[in-house]
């Protein structure tokens, strides 16, 4: 019974995968090999016939729903990608930004045909859940992602499938429809304010992120503290928060000798209050099926098995919501889960616990075993893998666990019993040591190129492969050793190449420009457009790539939010020098210089650099890349020429093979890309 249910969740999983993902040929030429190969594993492994039908079926279903969902609903929605209707609907997420700004996911229907749910984004109509909101005109949209974030598969994931854009005559209707949860809702939004209020805004936040997973407010070098750290996964509430609250009301309820069946349903009733706080994400929900399956094991006293509780969490979830499989978190949480409960402990089994060195051993072992499953995820999603996490989740994550559930107290007795400033004098410390040890460069391995993920993912799937064909520990930890040996010999190699090459980063927001040099080790920043979001794309390409420092920064406009914004996001690579345009002193800067209205152009030996007027010439061994705003006019330069900023309606744009357009409506329009120069002068796109 136990591998069937494992079977069938894999086989379910992977219909769900090659429904969704896999619909070219070569994609199913992918998938012929891969079926050949598991029946042969299968073949090896004396599999019988009606096993082989019992995979095969939960495989075909979950093709076959995949498929019908996409025809029968996805396609008849996205049908509606560019077009002009009407939208009426029911408010069932709610998320509140700055400047008095909210967007709305609506679930009701296009044109009162079409069922489906969009996103409103626009001014903060004080709306609640239930609230009934109507759209006189829109245009509707796919929502898109770029460099930044995955907006389409993030949204996907949740059953939105298309954005409200240009949205006129928006109404708001009041109605009680979801008063219980307006209520949660109202009462989470004050114990967040109160955290905030007695902490302060990062220790509260944090704590904010560990009850509720709250993460909008977080200052962003805070979270990228803890993820370098390898304790990230403790702001998703999920089996760690799940299982703590559980323990720790059963372990109370039992102490009071209530009634075992009394306990079950308090557990639940908590569990499900807290999870609708935290706004219902996958991973609390499959936590608190795990909680349930094995609570009910021990309440009617049956054996309960974590493998086969992670296989049925996982069939239940994907029966549910076909798309799920697009959700970062539900994929991390699943394999979280499969390296603590699964194989961990396989590959610890033999380690002795008869003292407390022995104990450590094999938590940190564990615990190694969990970054090793999740990492292929963490590098997709991340950027980076924590390598120092098998320690700090022995280390940290117990004090993150008192600190929350001090929060929880605070929130099941409404405030009456508060250890909010204990919680605040663990989180300080906790934050304090994240930040320091996020700054050596030793703690976290950073992921540059897609192939690198490849390769983790085929060196994962290598030893799946191993450790079903042979079931020994020994070959599975050969294995395991010498796949990641592969990952990091790939990733070095990477890095070579990248020392190697001359590489201009193009990056931003639509038509927005920001530069980033990278050649020899030395990285430069130059931002020609001063749009508010430039600086958070080039944090991401430089944590992405592993820049250890950066030599100058050069600001062309907004100098002075610029330059804020730069400060922040480059706070662990902090800049040698600021090139700022205009004479005004910029607050704050250091190492500053000013190269007034016009210009400047530096020489450094390999390349150059000339700005002048808007126009930045860079020059590299005999090759030249220049990028002009797009009102200029056309250029006459043998290099190749990328246009940014809006271009004038009188004026024509003109594509040709060394001539791009930033996110504009032409042939070759892109944005977020690097330009690779070779010596013998070729020039190479590669989009990122």
């Amino acid at each position: 019974m136990k591998r069937k249910m494992i079977g069938a969740a894999a086989a379910y999983m992977a219909g769900l995968f090659f429904a969704s993902f896999f619909t070219e040929i070569r994609e199913l030429i992918l998938l012929a090999v891969i079926t050949a190969v598991v029946v042969l594993i299968c073949r090896y492994r004396g599999l019988k016939q009606n096993d082989f039908a019992f995979i095969a079926v939960c495989f075909a279903a979950a093709f076959f729903i995949g498929e019908m969902y996409n025809i029968f609903h996805y396609d008849k929605v996205v049908a509606y990608d560019g077009a002009d209707g009407s939208f009426e609907g029911e408010v069932i997420d709610i998320s509140c930004y700055n400047d008095d700004k909210a967007s709305y996911v609506l679930e009701g229907y296009i044109d009162g045909i079409k069922s489906a749910k969009i996103t409103l984004y626009g001014q903060n109509l004080g709306a609640e859940y239930g609230y009934h909101i109507a759209i006189e005109s829109c245009i509707f949209e796919i929502p898109q992602s770029d460099y930044l974030f995955d907006s389409e598969s993030y949204h996907k994931s949740e059953g939105v499938f298309l954005s409200a854009e240009s949205a006129e005559g928006v109404t708001l209707k009041k109605t009680d429809s979801q008063k219980f949860k307006n209520t949660l809702m109202s009462y989470r939004e004050r114990m967040i304010s109160e955290f905030r209020i007695v902490l302060g805004n990062d220790s509260g936040d944090f704590l904010s992120g560990m009850v509720f997973g709250e993460k909008q407010g977080m200052d962003d070098n805070v979270k990228t503290a803890l993820y370098r750290s390898g304790i990230g996964h403790v702001l998703a509430v999920s089996g760690l928060h799940v299982s703590i609250i559980a323990i720790a009301l059963m372990s109370l309820l039992n102490a009071l000798r209530v009634n075992r069946f009394v306990t079950f349903g308090a557990v639940n009733i908590l569990l499900i209050l807290l999870i609708i706080m935290a706004n219902s994400p996958v991973s609390a929900i499959r936590a608190a099926i795990m909680v349930n399956f094995l609570n009910s094991a021990r309440l009617f006293r049956r054996q309960n098995d974590s493998f086969n509780s992670l296989s049925a969490a996982i069939l239940l979830i994907c029966l549910v919501n076909p798309y799920v499989i697009y959700s970062s978190g539900f994929l991390l949480s699943a394999a979280g889960t499969f390296g603590i409960a699964v194989f961990g402990p396989y590959m610890t089994k033999n380690i002795p616990d008869s003292n407390f060195l022995w104990k450590l051993l094999r938590s940190v072992l564990i615990m190694l075993c969990t970054t090793l499953a999740i990492m292929p995820l963490s590098m997709k999603y991340f950027d980076e893998v924590s390598l120092i996490s098998p320690f700090t989740n022995v280390l940290l994550v117990p004090l993150c666990s008192i600190a929350m559930l001090f929060g929880v107290i605070h929130i099941i007795t409404g405030g009456a019993v508060s250890l909010v400033p204990a919680a605040g004098a663990l989180i300080d410390v906790i934050l304090e040591v994240t930040d320091k040890l996020a700054r050596l460069k030793i703690a976290y391995l950073s992921c540059g190129s897609e192939d690198l993920i490849i390769i983790a993912f085929a060196c994962t799937a290598i030893v799946i492969i191993v450790h079903v064909i042979c079931e020994k520990r020994l070959y599975t930890c050969v294995s395991t050793l010498l796949a990641c040996s592969l990952v990091f010999l790939s990733s070095a190699i990477n890095a070579g190449i990248r020392y190697k090459s001359f590489r201009i980063a193009v990056l931003g927001r639509g038509s927005n420009a920001a530069i980033v040099i990278s050649y020899h080790g030395k990285t430069e920043i130059i931002d020609l457009s001063g749009h508010y979001k430039s600086a958070d794309y080039v944090r991401k390409y430089i944590t992405e790539n592993a820049v250890s420092s950066v030599e100058s920064v050069s600001l062309t406009a907004d100098v002075q939010s610029q330059y804020a914004a730069y400060v922040k996001a480059l706070d662990f690579v902090p800049a040698d020098k600021w090139i700022a345009a205009g004479e005004v002193p910029v607050y704050g800067a250091e190492m500053t210089l000013y190269f007034g209205e016009t210009g400047y152009y530096y020489d450094n030996g390999a390349y150059s650099v000339d700005f002048e007027d808007g126009v930045l010439v860079i020059s590299y061994e005999g090759s030249e890349v220049e990028f002009l705003p797009a009102a200029s006019a056309i250029s006459d330069s043998d290099g190749l020429s990328v246009y940014y900023g809006n271009i004038p309606k009188s004026a024509a744009a003109v594509s040709s093979e060394s001539t791009i357009y930033l996110d504009k409506n032409e042939e070759n329009a892109i944005n977020n890309f690097e330009i690779i120069l070779s010596e013998n002068g070729r020039c190479r796109i590669r989009r990122l």
